[in-house]
């Protein structure tokens, strides 16, 4: 004989299942070891399922001579029966209506509860048969939770053959609900696994049911039976029975469990009888269903809409796998996976320099000169170092006088400025009503508001005095300089290099003023009208412009700025800025040619020195016409900011302004 038929001979060739052939298998476990297979082979055809073998094996080799068996005579499909406790059971009750409107109502009622819980490969219902087409049906839904693995040591088995799972209150249930079917008027069925700690009653009376499963301690013999009982006694008061009829029912199974305390249980009168009917080819033997009626039960159930539950998977059936699981699958085999290993490592080995390298030459052809570039960076960086501290320890204080200036609003008359390098910024000064229905305070609380609003001053704090007889108020106000250098986006009301205050308070200026001595840029500040200077420094409450507060030395940076303007609102400004002004200042006439050259500072023009004007009365004053009384009033405003006047002279040539800019405004 050549080798290749000694091969032959030792593996013969495996039979193909008969399709009509199934099992329904029983383990039972010593703990975690298998020890017990039984074994149901059953027929099944256009009729109701048939018994044709019984058999079991016990002890170690019990897996390898049920494989002995199945090979000899392979089923089409293995149903392995499941422990009570292993899934969760639920009753559901469902009007009456069709078949068809039933079953899709139990699969909406499934869907329901499968949110978030189990796969749908381990949940299945099924609607339990009825003696009354017209009574609400009831519906049996179990539940294998995806922790539940199958039990242990049947993987053999189960890959020989396409191998689903059935729970053992699907059994009882079909044996019960069978037995009222054929004129039984209560059924009982008790399974019950001490090894497992399991429970599963089944009980109806054609109009009243109850399933349930019980997880119960059996290591102690009388502890479990008295929990048996209590479990059972508990279902029947959920099947609505009457306290005296659970007792008696109770009795009977106590008296059962003397005798046994495992396997199948059918308490009342005739119920084994009725459920040998259901199932052809049981022995007609008490031992026989004490050991194997649940899958007598599964046995049954596959001929009838219950055989539902008894279809529950592990895993879920994956006839065409996708390209990723054939890619694994491949992968498990050795030789594959070595080649796998080695490219990997070659991969890491050469594949990271490779990228590196390519990366190099392409930045290489960006960049042709990186000492130049890295030249630039290292200048860009300390150029931004240099500007960062600068920020950080020299303020711009000019700028920052300027945009004191700008949050200034009409009716705030400023005494004193105080800056300082990392210092709050703090302002005394007075603030009066403008407008008929206005008051002073409103004119400090919109400087607030647009200090805040500028960027550059936040953490405003203000306090004031109660208004004199004149609704003036004195206040202080200290605010934090939080962004010095911030340029703000002032608007028109607000900018004075976009609107001067003349403009402001008697438009641009025409041909018809005559040339009124009023320098470019300085504007006259007076009474009850005045606005803040568009340089940003408050100064004299009358004369002091905008050029003129440009025009005083700036702080140095990191220092203190401080403008100290005279007391009393109206008065004269510090000496300092009196000379300054007088430094800066031509002299002018009215009209004069050589006024106009000397104030726009002509070479070869000699400026005559400014002279006190005569004095005016009161009804010279009022004949005068807005252009002369404005003209009249800057040459009012030159002469007082002249050196060496007596005090008669400057209080005439005060009280003298006031009066020209009140005719100037007047039509």
């Amino acid at each position: 004989m050549s080798s290749k038929s000694r091969s032959r001979a030792a593996h013969p060739q495996r039979q193909a299942p008969d399709p009509t052939l199934a099992w329904v298998l029983s383990p039972g476990f010593d703990g975690e070891a298998l020890r017990t297979i039984r074994v149901e082979a059953i027929r099944t055809g256009a009729g109701a399922p048939q018994i044709i073998d019984s058999f079991a094996f016990t002890g170690h080799a019990c897996v390898q001579e049920t494989m002995g068996r199945l090979e000899a005579a392979p089923p089409s499909r293995v149903v392995v029966m499941l422990p009570g406790t292993a899934v969760i059971c639920r009753t559901l009750v469902l009007p009456s209506g069709s078949t068809d409107q039933l079953e899709m109502a139990l699969r909406l009622q499934i869907e329901n509860l499968l949110l978030g819980g189990s796969a749908r490969w381990r949940t299945e219902g099924a609607l339990l048969s009825t003696t009354d087409p017209d009574a609400p049906r009831r519906a049996l839904v179990v539940e294998w939770p995806a922790k539940q693995g199958a039990p242990s040591g049947l993987e053999p088995i189960m890959g020989a053959a396409p191998t689903t799972f059935a729970p053992s209150i699907a059994a009882l249930a079909t044996l019960v609900t069978g037995a009222i079917g054929l004129g039984a008027s209560e059924s009982l069925a008790i399974d019950l696994d001490r090894a497992a700690g399991s429970i599963a009653i089944a009980f109806t009376d054609g109009i009243h049911s109850a399933f349930r499963v019980v997880r119960e301690d059996g290591s102690d013999k009388l502890e479990w039976c008295a929990a048996v009982v209590r479990a059972l006694h508990e279902t029947l008061v959920l099947a609505d029975l009457s306290d005296a009829q659970a007792s008696a029912v109770c009795a009977r199974v106590h008296a059962a469990l003397a005798v046994r305390c495992d396997g199948f249980i059918a308490p009342l009168a005739g119920g084994l009888d009725s459920f040998r009917a259901l199932v052809k080819g049981a022995p007609n033997n008490d031992d026989w269903w004490a050991h194997n009626g649940t899958a007598a039960g599964a046995v049954a159930a596959l001929g009838q809409p219950t055989a539902r539950l008894c279809e529950l998977r592990a895993e879920e059936e994956a006839e065409n796998p996708g390209i990723v699981r054939r890619a694994f699958g491949a992968a498990a085999k050795p030789r594959v996976a070595v080649r796998l290993a080695a490219a990997a490592l070659l991969i890491i080995a050469f594949v990271p320099p490779a990228l590196a390298g390519a990366r190099l030459l392409y930045l290489g052809w960006l960049l042709p000169e990186p000492q130049a570039y890295a030249r630039i960076l290292d200048r860009d960086d300390e150029q931004g170092s240099m500007y960062r501290d600068y920020e950080r320890y020299a303020w711009p204080i000019t700028k920052l006088l300027g945009d004191v200036a700008s949050t200034i609003p009409v009716g705030i008359e400023l005494e004193t400025i105080t800056i300082g390098q990392g210092a709050p910024l703090t302002v005394t000064g007075n603030a009066k009503p403008v407008g008929a229905n206005a008051n002073a305070a409103e004119a400090i609380l919109r400087m607030e508001e647009q200090m805040r609003g500028s960027g550059v001053f936040d953490r405003v704090e203000k306090s004031w005095d109660a208004p004199n007889a004149n609704g003036i108020v004195k206040f202080d106000l200290t605010a934090a300089i939080v962004k010095p250098s911030l340029v703000p986006n002032y608007s028109d009301e607000q900018d004075f290099a976009k609107r001067t205050l003349r403009e402001r308070k008697y438009g641009p200026l025409t041909a018809d003023d005559g040339g009124a001595s009023v320098e470019d840029g300085a504007t006259t500040d007076a009474g009850e009208d005045s606005e803040p200077p568009s340089a940003g420094v408050a100064a004299r409450d009358s004369e002091v412009s905008a050029a003129a507060a440009a025009a005083e030395p700036a702080a140095p940076a990191g220092g203190v700025a401080t403008a100290t303007p005279s007391a009393g609102g109206v008065g004269k400004a510090a000496s300092t800025a009196d000379e300054a002004r007088a430094r800066r200042r031509p002299s002018t006439t009215s009209g004069s040619g050589s006024g106009d050259i000397a104030r726009r500072g002509r070479p070869g023009a000699e400026a005559a020195p400014p002279a006190v004007p005569e004095p005016l009365t009161d009804q010279q004053i009022a004949a005068m016409t807005q252009a002369e009384a404005r003209e009249a009033a800057g040459r009012v405003s030159t002469a007082r900011g002249l050196s060496g006047l007596d005090e008669a002279t400057e209080a005439r040539l005060k009280a003298e302004f006031y009066k020209l800019l009140d005719r100037a405004r007047t039509p």
